[in-house]
């Protein structure tokens, strides 16, 4: 089987465990609300200590950057841990069992202390990307575009590495390292091929919808335009959401059939994960 054909047939078993656990989806709805209580506590503390954390000259002051970072780490814990909590649902699966909700958060709890020093490194590269990308020529921004593109294709198992052995950050690094290296091509493969098959399914919804909305508004005037565009909206919201949880469920497969072996005990077969291998 081809490289190309495996990683289909891999995100098709991944699609089978999120028609078993729909309940997926809450991951990264809560992870969504979360970051939204974060930042808004963050403003909030701002608003009260210093209402004006801007300089004359429209920097930060000494309170801004505080805030400013405190809101970078906790944006990332939560990108962390509830990407951590999707990853132990699937394993779960994986294993024969049946996640719910919580028992995924209570396996990302078991984790906090590993999760939470996790993202305060990936908090410092964001920061040191975003401030490449800002610089004033165009070779910091590429430069910003090719080290951040391998830093996550380097990064990608993390967070099985963290949730399944008792590494710490240190040897999470060193076992993403290997095992990416090892399934070099299926990781490529699947990182970019479950965001770009969503977003070919995400490009034919809005077109279908736009006709649809155009359609509604042409019999109805407004209020059909406004059905049109909720309709839009909630379809794509959706198709971002099932991406999210394919991409996880994908990278859980793959990381346990490189490190163990076997395929475990759902629609996956040991034979298309074999394909994996050189």
């Amino acid at each position: 089987m081809g490289r190309f054909s495996t990683s289909w047939s891999l995100m098709k078993s991944s699609w089978g465990v999120l028609r078993q656990d729909k309940e997926l989806l809450w991951m990264p709805v809560l992870s969504f609300l979360a970051s939204l209580v974060a930042v808004m506590s963050i403003a909030g503390v701002g608003l009260v200590v210093t209402p004006d954390t801007l300089t004359g000259a429209g920097e930060l002051d000494a309170v801004g950057i505080a805030l400013a970072a405190a809101a970078y780490i906790l944006l990332a814990f939560v990108a962390v841990y509830f990407h951590a909590a999707t990853v132990a649902a699937a394993w779960e699966r994986l294993e024969g069992g049946d996640p719910t909700v919580g028992s995924a958060l209570r396996a990302a709890n078991g984790r906090l202390g590993k999760l939470f020093a996790w993202s305060l490194v990936v908090a410092t590269v964001n920061v040191v990307l975003q401030a490449m990308r800002n610089a004033d020529n165009r070779f910091g921004r590429i430069a910003a575009s090719l080290v951040g593109g391998a830093w996550n294709l380097a990064t990608y198992f993390v967070v099985p590495v963290l949730m399944f052995t008792d590494a710490g950050v240190g040897g999470g690094l060193k076992g993403s390292l290997r095992t990416f290296r090892d399934r070099w091509g299926e990781t490529l493969v699947g990182h970019v091929g479950v965001g770009f098959a969503v977003g070919v399914l995400t490009l034919l919804y809005v077109l279908a919808t736009g006709l649809l909305a155009f359609g509604l508004f042409t019999a109805f005037g407004t209020p059909g335009l406004v059905v049109g565009l909720v309709v839009l909206v909630a379809g794509v919201i959706v198709l971002s959401l099932v991406g999210t949880v394919l991409s996880a469920v994908y990278k859980t497969a793959l990381y346990r059939y490189a490190t163990r072996g076997d395929s475990g005990s759902t629609a996956f077969d040991a034979q298309t994960l074999a394909g994996a291998a050189y």
